[in-house]
């Protein structure tokens, strides 16, 4: 791994390895720390196109997506959803565009699209869930603890979704949605 300096936090970092065998090697040593995490934002949370997926209503989806941002995000800092195409400048804004995606801090871009009915939650998990589904993400373990970088692109392979995210970040968002899913039932 090589050790840089990241553009957007000014920490020392890794650079994720985006290759096919890096992926490959963490799903095959099956480690429960992350598998779980996989699984569930691949098949089973909320409001995408999974056929195990649950619903979150649409208005209690802005709540929700607020809890799960509140765990580690800064609005307007080190995030941010968009309606238009993303574009290089948005990218480098948030230190997603070049050849080293950068570990160390927590951002992310994320387009909402029509398709997602304007929901910010709801392209959010989309675009996590495509990025699993498609082998378009990577992991970078440091002793027991991970970092994600996922990304999501559409038709012209397009950037849509670029997201750095550490595990436990995810295994916050995965109980607070699984809360409000057995909520919702009630």
């Amino acid at each position: 791994m090589k050790e840089i300096k990241c553009t957007f936090c000014k920490k020392k970092c890794d650079a994720f390895d985006r290759s096919k065998e890096s992926i490959k090697k963490h799903l095959l040593n099956n480690d429960s720390s992350i598998f779980d995490l996989i699984v569930f934002f691949e098949y089973l949370s909320p409001n995408t196109s999974s056929n195990l997926s649950n619903k979150i209503d649409e208005t209690l989806s802005e709540k929700v997506l607020a809890e799960m941002l509140n765990c580690a995000f800064q609005k307007d800092n080190n995030y941010i959803f968009v309606s238009t195409s993303i574009t290089d400048e948005v990218l480098s804004k948030y230190s997603l565009n070049n050849q080293y995606m950068y570990s160390s801090c927590k951002r992310f871009v994320c387009n909402v699209c029509p398709k997602d009915n304007n929901v910010k939650l709801t392209a959010l998990l989309r675009h996590i869930r495509n990025s699993i589904a498609h082998g378009r993400y990577c992991i970078i373990k440091s002793g027991s603890y991970y970092k994600f970088l996922f990304e999501d692109v559409g038709k012209n392979q397009n950037i849509t979704f670029r997201m750095v995210i550490n595990h436990s970040t995810l295994r916050k968002w995965k109980n607070i949605l699984i809360d409000n899913m057995n909520n919702n039932k009630k």
